[in-house]
């Protein structure tokens, strides 16, 4: 195998990591959060066992009253949740870089400006050590102890995150193709002393946490913390323009760091000489990658992994040494000017105060749920009793169409797969109502209540709980799938129902013998939140499988209303419910309006990005298609 041109590794750059020094209090987390509140218990769990304040600073996906309210359930007694306005700008923050022909520096401002932010508050009401950690990250509160008392040694700790390896797209297609492919530490979970660090900021371009602790690296005061964070999983392939978005950040960075490893005495990175000489190195490690990935035996991850390298390749094209020259000059100059404007901030005594200055405000969330009893595993046990579900509910003022989402087994509304699904609804103009099954979860109830008879009368409540529609459509996966069917069986209002790998019913009745006490036993089960280590138990009782055995779904789908339309999708690299027994269920359906697609998707497609993005594409399609179906009939019946 052909060695990389330049090091695949800047570990040498880094300190060893010495906790042999005395534990420093930590003040404060900060958390930038785009994803679903959820995904912010871990920073919850460090900020309520540290007795540390938290700062969440929210976008997109992170609605700000819900992160409040689960702060307040968390029992984080400083937390301040902050909504970052689309556009909010602030003059304390740096300015963007020099202009240049590359649009991505452009488009990147969300995550650079929550971190600075953060630095700004930080120096605002006196925080000396803060943990920068992303919203996707969980970090055991052991390990962080321990990091704590490597701040004697170094000015900043960081967690290193080599499960689901924090790289680049072109790093991850090196590592794909067999080479070796280091990991750096960075800002996603960064443990930094505000008083001995040297402060940069985050500028506007991929990678900007190295460019923060690039002059803590040349001072060699980072250090790497032999443990480790987790990240969620993804699928680092999944846009082939990563490599494009992140090639220019990805030049400047592997050449400064390429730069303090082998200094140069006749060149620097602030003229175009040394990037001159650096560019072709770059250009010839990704035409070298690029012939690898082509040698490799063909798979789908290879495919993707070469077209993210062709499309790096594409835009280094268009790099020039003088644009890495201008960009790097432009951040060093706004690095002076952003440690004199930390200089004479000033201090604020409170967080609030200091928010107030940068024109934001903490937000107040709803009122904590009813209190739960608590379990060994954390997992709440909610009250023997609940009169209803509660439903989440994205409104569309003038939608046509309202869409109920079924919850599987021991399925959650707040997992990735329903919010996808949802968010996808509602931005195409369809109200959209998810919910948990009783007794799971944030719905109250006990858990001998997931059982098919209640959770379809839930199921048809829902409807009721928005204003009348046009057109009811039930969604279901798995188990889901099913009661979504039984329940538009009951209800004439169901006009269409998708049901995506449905069983025919929870339990086989042969796996189901009263007489032989099959199932009699309670049943233990262990409940992992995708793509993270949190987990739930469940004590499903046999009350529970006795419900399910008098429901068939072959005698419902024959019994179907003919007016109904339903979507049968079946995935092809399913395991659980194969595509033959799918098939099975569609030719028992008496709709006139059926369907049946075959994807290639697994049962668990909703743990995988572009999996999921097939299944919602497919149901947003057929959802379309009855719109337009319904439109022709509607002109083709009005009167003259």
């Amino acid at each position: 195998m052909t060695a990389a041109p330049y090091p695949t590794s800047y570990r040498d750059l880094l300190t060893a990591f010495d906790g042999s020094g005395g534990y420093r209090p930590l003040d404060a987390l900060v958390v930038p959060a785009s994803r679903s509140a959820e995904h912010l218990r871990s920073a919850a769990a460090l900020a309520h066992k540290t007795d540390a304040e938290l700062l969440v600073l929210c976008s997109r996906n992170a609605e700000p009253a819900l992160v409040a309210r689960l702060m307040a359930e968390e029992h984080v007694a400083r937390h301040h949740v902050v909504h970052m306005r689309p556009g909010y700008d602030c003059r304390l923050l740096p300015s963007a870089p020099a202009p240049t022909n590359l649009v991505e520096l452009a488009s990147r401002p969300e995550l650079s400006r929550k971190r600075n932010l953060g630095l700004l508050v930080a120096r605002m009401v006196g925080w000396r050590t803060v943990l920068f950690l992303d919203d996707d990250i969980t970090l055991d509160v052991a390990d962080l102890v321990s990091a704590q008392h490597g701040l004697e040694a170094a000015a900043a700790v960081g967690f290193p995150i080599d499960d689901w390896p924090d790289n680049s797209v072109v790093d991850h297609a090196n590592r794909a193709s067999g080479a070796e492919q280091d990991v750096f530490v960075g800002p996603s979970a960064l443990l930094v002393d505000m008083e001995s660090a040297p402060l940069g900021h985050f500028p506007t371009i991929y990678d900007e946490g190295a460019l923060f602790l690039f002059d803590t690296v040349a001072e060699r005061r980072l250090s790497r913390y032999p443990g480790r964070a987790r990240q969620l999983p993804y699928d680092p392939f999944r846009e082939f323009d990563r490599g494009r978005d992140e090639e220019f950040g990805e030049v400047i960075v592997e050449g400064l760091l390429g730069f303090l490893q082998a200094p140069t005495v006749d060149a620097c990175p602030t003229g175009r000489r040394y990037w001159h000489g650096f560019l072709p190195r770059r250009q010839a490690f990704l035409r070298e990658l690029a012939g690898r990935l082509r040698a490799a035996a063909p798979s789908p991850r290879q495919v993707s992994a070469l077209g993210a390298v062709h499309s790096a390749i594409r835009r280094h094209a268009q790099i020039t040494p003088n644009a890495c020259a201008e960009f790097v000059r432009h951040w060093r100059a706004e690095r002076d000017r952003w440690a004199q404007r930390l200089d004479r901030v000033g201090s604020e005594p409170t967080v609030p105060r200091a928010l107030a200055r940068l024109g934001l405000s903490a937000v107040s969330g709803p009122p904590p749920r009813p209190r739960l009893i608590a379990c060994a595993d954390r997992r709440p046990v909610a009250p023997a009793t609940a009169p209803a579900i509660a439903p989440r509910v994205q409104a569309v003022p003038d939608a046509e169409t309202l869409a109920v989402l079924v919850p599987g087994f021991l399925d959650s509304a707040s997992w990735a797969g329903t919010r996808s699904l949802a968010g996808d609804l509602h931005r195409t103009g369809r109200t959209a109502v998810s919910f948990d099954p009783r007794g799971t979860f944030r719905t109250p109830g006990a858990v001998d209540q997931v059982r098919p008879s209640i959770q379809i009368r839930d199921a048809i409540s829902a409807i009721g709980m928005v204003r009348p529609h046009a057109r009811t459509v039930f969604i279901g996966h798995s188990l889901g799938a099913s009661i979504a069917v039984c329940a538009a069986a009951e209800d004439p209002r169901v006009t269409d129902v998708v049901a995506i790998m449905p069983p025919r019913c929870f339990v086989w009745p042969h796996d189901f013998d009263p007489a032989r006490n099959t199932w009699r036993r309670v049943r233990r089960l262990v409940v992992a939140t995708p793509g993270s280590t949190v987990q739930w138990q469940f004590k499903v009782p046999p009350a529970v499988v006795a419900d399910a055995v008098g429901h068939d779904l072959p005698a419902r789908l024959r019994a179907m209303p003919a007016h109904q339309r339903i979507l049968f999708i079946a995935g092809r690299d399913d395991t659980v419910i194969p595509v033959s027994a799918v098939k099975r269920l569609f030719g028992e359906c008496s709709s006139r309006d059926k369907s049946l697609a075959i994807l290639p998707v697994g049962h668990d497609y909703r743990d995988h990005p572009d999996q999921l993005r097939q299944v919602n594409d497919a149901v947003l399609s057929w959802l379309a298609a009855g719109d337009a179906q319904r439109a022709q009939v509607a002109a083709a019946t009005r009167p003259a």
